[in-house]
């Protein structure tokens, strides 16, 4: 954390010696020089800093809710660590497997989630239709 505050404080100390230095430039130096381009590479620099939880989401089935996490309260340094470790989450492999886990009933042919006791689409016990088969 200290390190991160350390490189923002040095590259916005950059950029406003930057600023002076075109102030305080000779009439003969022309306005494309390398000052004028080292704001606009310290804003992207800032910007793909600020953004990293984000990009790391890229994945993230909540992704559109890290990125919005990340913009509203990135510029807090704890919403940007939350950002961050939200962004390395995953499912937990029950949620996964469960909810890709189906079979037909044994009666109708009814797709069925792996936990169910019952049809839902005729009703029939599936246990009671195990035992008869």
């Amino acid at each position: 954390m200290a390190i991160v505050a350390l490189a923002i404080a040095m590259m916005i100390w950059v950029t406003v010696d930057e600023f002076r230095g075109l102030r305080t430039a000779v009439p003969e130096q022309s306005p494309s020089s390398d000052y004028s381009w080292g704001g606009i590479v310290l804003i992207g620099v800032i910007a793909l800093i600020y953004f990293f939880p984000t990009m790391l989401a890229s994945e993230h089935h909540n992704r559109r809710a890290v990125f919005a996490l990340n913009l509203l309260l990135g510029w807090t340094i704890v919403g940007w660590f939350a950002a961050l470790i939200w962004s390395q989450t995953k499912l937990p492999p029950a949620a996964t497997s469960q909810a890709s886990s189906t079979y037909a009933c044994p009666k109708c042919g009814a797709p069925m989630t792996s936990g169910a006791r019952f049809c839902g689409a005729c009703g029939v016990k599936v246990s009671v239709v195990a035992e008869e088969k």
